[in-house]
């Protein structure tokens, strides 16, 4: 699901360096706690903001590098909501699956013996954050982001594909929620024969499980939204149909690179076909042909180029400009010719 976004669902679920595949635990005055107090901050800011990409990218090193940490998970998740809309969540959804899955003892907060109950309460509460209205509230966050706005072109394929793209990204959303909750469930059922001898007799696993309603609630509600606009704008047309049609085509082709893309940690399901209709689609299929030079071709240096270029694709002219040519007098006749103006120091390249 993560082919098109700027972290891959497997570096993040891959152990972490060094003997505890889960990393090392992360105290008061910690770096998560720097990222969890910036997103905070964040939240009542536009959906988007500019420090969102700070959020994600500290959070996804140090789920990949330092500590499988479930605080960290939610500010990353907070993240690529706000950046990446359902895409993004549904990519987070995911890695919070997989971690739950495969590192439910070892996670951290951690769960002992000594503790047991109030470790298991710690944990829950943390779940609880990507899955329901508590903490940073995403329900409400994706309920309140517009639907996209398809393309403006009389190209009619294009149109439909959007609308396909759409639903199908959030019908892969709802299968990480899944998932993650069928994760979560058999975890805490786990702990609870772990921990048996230790809790109370009156607690149960049920009363420990979050549940992920309010966010199935949303994601529903944003797919019905998205097939009324499509049935409005064909009448006619049947949205499900069409994007049943997409996913059995994608499932049929002979094509190797797409099958790859298709694997976990791969590509994303109902992947539009034609030419980019936007200019952050556009973006997202240069980050699909590194992922893929990368794997076909690592002796080639295309992947490094178009990373390259995907970076330039940040940046205003005047830092691009400044990279690609060192020569300081040629660089003055360059922006003269162009009408950028001159930086007023150094600092500005």
């Amino acid at each position: 699901m993560s082919a098109g976004l700027p972290f891959r669902v497997d570096d993040l679920v891959a152990p972490c360096p060094g003997d505890d595949p889960c990393g090392e635990e992360l105290g008061y005055g910690s770096e998560k706690f720097e990222i969890r107090d910036l997103a905070k901050e964040l939240r009542s800011e536009e959906p988007g903001a500019l420090g969102w990409k700070e959020v994600r990218d500290r959070a996804t090193t140090a789920l990949a590098e330092t500590s499988k940490d479930l605080d960290l998970l939610t500010s990353f998740s907070e993240a690529a909501l706000e950046l990446h809309g359902v895409a993004g969540l549904g990519a987070a959804l995911e890695v919070a699956g997989k971690l739950c899955e495969q590192y439910w003892d070892d996670l951290y907060p951690r769960v002992g013996e000594e503790d047991a109950a109030d470790d298991l309460e710690a944990r829950s509460t943390r779940l609880a954050s990507l899955m329901d209205a508590s903490g940073p509230d995403l329900p409400r966050r994706l309920r309140a982001r517009e639907l996209d706005t398809p393309p403006d072109t009389p190209n009619a394929d294009l149109r439909k594909a959007f609308y396909q793209t759409a639903a199908a990204e959030i019908d892969a959303c709802l299968a990480a929620l899944n998932a993650l909750e069928q994760a979560v469930d058999q975890g805490f059922e786990a702990s609870f024969e772990k921990y048996d001898s230790v809790l109370p007799k009156s607690m149960r696993a049920e009363d420990f499980k979050p549940s992920g309603e309010s966010l199935r609630d949303a994601l529903r509600d944003r797919r019905d939204a998205v097939r009324d606009a499509f049935e409005l704008a064909f009448p006619g047309a049947d949205l499900d149909a069409a994007v049943a049609s997409s996913d059995g085509e994608d499932a049929g082709a002979d094509d190797a690179p797409a099958a790859a893309a298709a694997a976990p940690g791969g590509g994303p399901a109902g992947a539009p076909a034609g030419p980019p209709r936007t200019r952050a689609e556009a973006v997202n299929r240069l980050r699909q042909a590194v992922d893929y030079f990368r794997t076909a071709e690592p002796h080639s240096p295309v992947s490094l180029l178009v990373e390259r270029a995907i970076r330039w694709a940040e940046l205003p002219l005047t830092d691009v400009l400044a990279e690609l040519v060192k020569d300081s007098d040629v660089l003055s006749k360059i922006r003269e010719t162009l009408g950028v103006p001159e930086p007023k120091s150094e600092d500005d390249y």
